[in-house]
């Protein structure tokens, strides 16, 4: 399974977002990723001279646990989910296919991919005037206005089955009801997102 960062804690039993790997120790983190470590004690093996009055380490961070310090848990742990969730998706990136500017070559290059067999996610918005094609072996969103595309004469159905090896994709996929907040106004974050939302 995919995570945006991992949690390292002793704490059992701690609800914690499932977009994050939850572990003991942090031999068992993925340190690549951002990393929370949870209580004091804790911190102060793990991270080498840390100090109680700066929390944050680059993808190192701590913060007290609750029994600790309720107050610094319940503010640092929201900063870190929107850090690690920021981090990870302001690595994608983002293509808006523009068929009025595109040359011959570049056109014939974005069929090439809509017809290969690379795995590909779809997602199409409520009032079908957009498309976004994400692919994460190229760690890209291709958006794709269907509007433009009926101006210039091409029917929609043409697009969709133009793409291939494709899964399409809509709001109700998603378990996490919160998935507006992550994305925001981005709404071609939504695809690089399923897949954690998804495993």
């Amino acid at each position: 399974m995919k995570y945006v960062g991992c949690i390292v804690t002793k704490q059992r039993n701690a609800n914690y977002n499932k977009l994050f790997k939850v572990v003991n120790n942090i031999d068992e983190a993925d340190t690549s990723l951002p990393t929370l470590v949870v209580g004091w004690s804790l911190a102060k093996s793990v991270i080498p001279n840390v100090r109680i009055n700066n929390k944050k380490y680059g993808n190192l961070w701590w913060t007290f646990s609750k029994q600790e310090r309720k107050c610094d848990f319940d503010v640092d742990l929201p900063e870190f989910y929107k850090y690690a969730i920021s981090t990870t998706l302001n690595a994608v990136k983002y293509v808006y296919v523009d068929f009025i500017n595109y040359g011959y070559r570049r056109i014939t290059k974005m069929l090439n991919f809509a017809s290969s067999n690379e795995k590909k996610l779809c997602f199409l918005t409520r009032n079908s005037k957009f498309l976004f094609v994400y692919c994460s072996k190229y760690n890209t969103v291709f958006g794709v206005s269907l509007t433009l595309c009926e101006y210039l004469g091409i029917d929609k159905k043409k697009v969709y089955s133009l793409i291939h090896n494709t899964k399409y994709i809509g709001m109700s996929d998603f378990d996490d009801t919160n998935i507006r907040e992550y994305v925001g106004h981005n709404t071609h974050y939504i695809l690089p997102l399923y897949e954690y939302f998804s495993e």
